[in-house]
């Protein structure tokens, strides 16, 4: 029976083809809020040298970075060896995606960078190459094993919450003991795994990992998931801290800050009132709507 159902799933599963033609047909109804891109263009104060956007989408954090790339002309950068101390002094951004829609919006919005048609889950670098990988929006949406119009939910969630069925949910839960405990790349691991595995190779020792997740235990997560609908072609799993906390630790990562984002209970405007609570209730970064890491690749 476990080798039937796995055959099905492969047979059924949603080819990166598939993906990659889905976000094409979104491509220009994708939208965040801007303050939550400054959110996590905040997490960070001294952006310099080498920047990789891995699954940069329209480019939102790339057109923020070009900016500082635009202060900073490529002839006025210094010795890299001087950058770490200068604030600021970007040397090159990079943006990869497999959606041609969103990577042609991203290459009028920012004509500054690099923009690649790249798959996340081996990406065309050296090793050592990025002092950044920022990763916003994406990471949620990266196991493989979607199943083609199969109903399956792979959010993480119970199934009486999800709609799924218990074999429908063990779908996710395989993949996500895959990420937690393979650490090696196989043609049927998890996409969190590879991803992390991928963006550890390619960042220089000492570089930071900026990534967002959904929170599982945002404070009005259970209200959202009943009435929210997902236009994304695959879905996405909501991450408690301590799951994603520990993907982090155990794919090489050493988490040196986070910080809740969007929304606790209300979205901007009013949501910078919750950030300044946030200073002196620091539990409630953990109940936020979406959580942002800053990881350093530990060497």
């Amino acid at each position: 029976m476990y080798a039937f159902d796995r055959l099905r799933q492969i047979i059924f599963m949603i080819t990166k083809d598939d993906i990659a033609k889905g976000y094409d047909k979104i491509a220009e109804k994708i939208y965040v809020s801007d303050t939550f891109y400054n959110e996590v263009m905040a997490i960070e104060k001294n952006w310099h040298g080498d920047i990789l956007d891995a699954g940069c989408g329209q480019g939102p954090i790339l057109q923020k970075l070009a900016k500082f790339l635009k202060a900073n002309p490529k002839s006025e950068i210094p010795n890299p060896k001087q950058i770490l101390n200068s604030k600021f002094q970007i040397r090159q951004l990079v943006g990869i995606d497999i959606s041609d829609k969103l990577l042609e919006m991203a290459r009028k919005k920012v004509p500054e960078a690099e923009i690649i048609k790249a798959d996340i889950d081996a990406m065309p670098f050296a090793d050592n190459t990025f002092d950044f990988a920022v990763m916003v929006d994406v990471f949620q949406y990266l196991c493989q094993e979607h199943e083609r119009n199969s109903g399956v939910s792979l959010r993480g969630v119970p199934p009486e919450a999800s709609g799924g069925t218990t074999k429908q949910s063990q779908i996710y839960e395989d993949c996500f003991a895959a990420a937690r405990n393979d650490g090696k790349r196989n043609s049927f691991a998890c996409g969190f795994a590879n991803a992390l595995n991928e963006i550890y190779r390619v960042l220089k020792p000492g570089g930071k990992f900026i990534v967002t997740v959904p929170n599982k235990n945002w404070l009005l997560f259970d209200e959202y998931i009943k009435r929210r609908k997902n236009i994304q072609p695959v879905e996405d799993h909501f991450f408690t801290f301590d799951e994603m906390a520990g993907l982090l630790k155990k794919h090489g990562f050493k988490i040196e800050k986070y910080r809740g984002a969007d929304c606790f209970r209300y979205y901007a405007p009013y949501h910078k009132y919750e950030m300044w609570l946030a200073m002196f209730f620091p539990w409630m970064h953990k109940r936020m709507k979406k959580i942002i890491f800053k990881a350093v690749k530990a060497v």
